[in-house]
């Protein structure tokens, strides 16, 4: 039986600690420097480690010495990640990565977020969703996407986000891009429209991140709980293909959220795609929501005929309690 040690991760200096971490991926992410002392060689994800809040790792094979440039593997056993640090994200090189969901990604971002801002997509109302009140804190981005950085442009009240998505490529390229999305065309037009103001893309470029790799359709995934002020979802719930999945999707952001805090989304409908949300608004949305803990503030549905991909957006923001819920 091999001997089971528990090791940090490093890119250079500091050591990254990932809390209770194992990689969920189809081939093993790329370190750009060793492990412990320099070292180098293929670890397997065994299992995760929340109680010591690194990696719990059993090597398969002798490490290289400390003199040794070459270059650590991470190899995945399909065990969940319930947070990657931003310097251990990018220590992951790209050519580790997926290049066809970085493609897809890189695609769909310069289709709609670069180039100068349209104000047909609904943009602006789930800006005003999101400014409105909510106390200071963590800010949890469901299906984060790579463009947390936009709608950190207006939640002012965050101290800190946590970006959860399933596609480590995505929460990759979010934070590989993130100040010079910040610096682009995009976001200039925003403030020239006055959506933004040049202390909202300063606050941003600071703003304390985390990454959660974890699936919000799996009732049974470790997923972040009770540390939100705020929990946004934009375009996640409309991939949701069944009810439950779209409960579950919901149940997310309850779970995430502290009395008063708030849940605000957008989910786009995509021509002749199925989509549990949009067969279920705006009764059935409303219901699911209530049964989970909120209250429903706004709810709005607009179509978009201008839009050569989706047809409609459908928003909402809803409230929990400021007591605690029975």
């Amino acid at each position: 039986m091999r001997n089971r040690t528990t090791y940090e991760l490093t890119t250079g200096t500091p050591v990254t600690r990932c809390s209770a971490v194992a990689l969920l991926s189809r081939k093993p992410y790329r370190m750009r420097e060793g492990a412990r002392n320099g070292g180098s060689g293929w670890i397997a994800v065994t299992e995760s480690s929340p109680v010591s809040g690194a990696l719990d790792l059993t090597a398969t094979n002798s490490m290289v010495g400390a003199d040794s440039r070459s270059t650590q593997y991470v190899r995945s056993l399909g065990v969940l990640v319930p947070e990657l640090q931003p310097t251990f994200l990018a220590g992951l090189c790209e050519d580790a990565l997926d290049a066809r969901r970085l493609t897809a990604l890189r695609g769909y971002a310069d289709d709609n977020y670069s180039g100068e801002f349209r104000p047909e997509n609904g943009l602006e109302e789930i800006f005003e969703l999101i400014r409105r009140p909510t106390p200071p804190g963590v800010w949890g981005d469901l299906g984060a996407g790579p463009f947390t950085a936009l709608w950190a442009l207006c939640a002012r009240a965050a101290t800190e986000v946590v970006a959860v998505d399933i596609c480590v490529e995505a929460l990759w390229l979010a934070d590989r891009k993130w100040a010079e999305f910040l610096d682009g065309e995009f976001v200039s037009s925003l403030v020239e429209a006055g959506m933004a103001s040049a202390g909202d893309v300063s606050r941003v470029a600071g703003l304390p991140r985390r990454y959660v790799v974890c699936d919000l359709f799996d009732r049974s995934a470790i997923r972040p709980s009770g540390q939100a002020t705020l929990c946004t979802a934009f375009g996640l719930l409309g991939l949701a293909e069944e009810r439950d999945q779209l409960a579950a999707g919901v149940a997310a952001a309850r779970q995430m959220l502290v009395p008063g805090g708030a849940f605000v989304g957008a989910s786009w409908r995509r021509r002749a795609r199925a989509s549990a949300l949009f067969e279920e608004w705006p009764a059935g949305f409303c219901a699911m929501a209530r049964s989970t803990g909120f209250s429903v503030e706004s709810l709005v549905f607009k179509e978009l005929p201008c839009d050569g991909i989706f047809d409609a957006v459908a928003t909402w923001r809803f409230a929990v309690a400021n007591e605690e819920l029975s």
